[in-house]
Parts: structure tokens; sequence; C-alpha cells
């Protein structure tokens, strides 16, 4: 398996980068999971049980803790992207899909946060009392977050099979 030539300096920054993308893992599963306490997941859902998650306010405030923590793990994230960009070029030999990293990661981050905002929107809307929630609205919103959100799922993948690939021609793997 070939190796990287690291320096001293080098070493602690990839490092740092290793630990910010275990740190972004948590945070976009924290910010996820907190968006979801007020989110439509489920189109199905009944109009009395959406109307009765929006304006929970215990939940308004998971969803308003959620969305920089989600924000705060799209940062970490890209952090990672770099350091990650940095160790495959260098085991590559140069190999410039090596450089799809980074915008993978945007991708993947970017759609996850437009997702989320769309699914928690009406939460946010309720805590004004200008917003009278409805809830094909708050069906519709959901849906089209998770959409948006998954579709983000298109650049963790390209993240996934570049650094695969470049790790199987160097054979690293």
């Amino acid at each position: 398996a070939p190796t990287v030539a690291v320096g001293m300096d080098e070493s602690r920054a990839l490092q740092r980068a290793g630990w910010a993308g275990a740190a972004s893992v948590v945070l976009l599963v924290v910010g996820v999971a907190l968006g979801y306490l007020v989110g439509v997941d489920d189109p199905s859902m009944s109009d009395s049980a959406i109307l009765e998650r929006l304006n929970d306010d215990t939940r308004q405030v998971a969803a308003g803790i959620g969305m920089p923590v989600l924000a705060a793990g799209v940062a970490l994230l890209l952090w990672f992207a770099t350091g990650l960009r940095w160790v495959v070029d260098r085991l590559s030999g140069g190999d410039p899909l090596a450089h799809a990293i980074v915008p993978a990661a945007a991708l993947f981050g970017g759609l996850m946060i437009i997702g989320v905002s769309l699914d928690v929107a009406s939460a946010y809307a309720a805590l004004s009392e200008e917003f009278t929630p409805d809830a094909d609205t708050v069906r519709a919103l959901g849906t089209a977050g998770n959409v948006v959100a998954l579709t983000g799922l298109i650049g963790g993948g390209v993240m996934v099979a570049v650094t695969a690939r470049i790790a199987q021609q160097a054979r690293a793997l």
C-alpha cells in the first residue's frame, strides 16, 4: 500500500480534519433529529397531528436549536472534506477526480440545510402570531424538504465513490 509523506504540521492538520469529520456526523444527526421533531416527513399524517406538532413550543425550540447545530455540522463536514481531498490528491498522485470531493460535500451540506429549512419553516412562522398554520402547506413544505435533502445524498455518494476509487487505484484498500 502506498504511503503519503506528511510533515508534523500537516499531520496535526489532517488529524484535526479527521476529528472535524467525526464531529460533523454527530452534529448532522442531532440537527436533523431536532428538525424532525417538528417537521412533517409523512404526507399521510392527519391534519390535527400536523398542527399539534407545529404548535408545540418544545418542538419549535428543538427546531430552532437544530438549524444552527446542522449548520455547524456542515461547516465541519467541509473542513473534513478539505483534509480528505488533500490526502486523496496525494495518494492518487494528482488525479483531478480528487477535486470533486469538496464540491460534493458542499452539495450534500447545502441541500441538507435547504431541505431541513423547508421542513421546519412552518414552525418558525408559527412562532410569530402573524401566521395561521395550514396542514396542507406544512405537508407540502415537509415533502419538498425531504425531496431536497434526499437529493443532497448525491453529494455524499460522490465523496464516497471518489475516495473509494482513488484508494482502490492506489491499492490502499
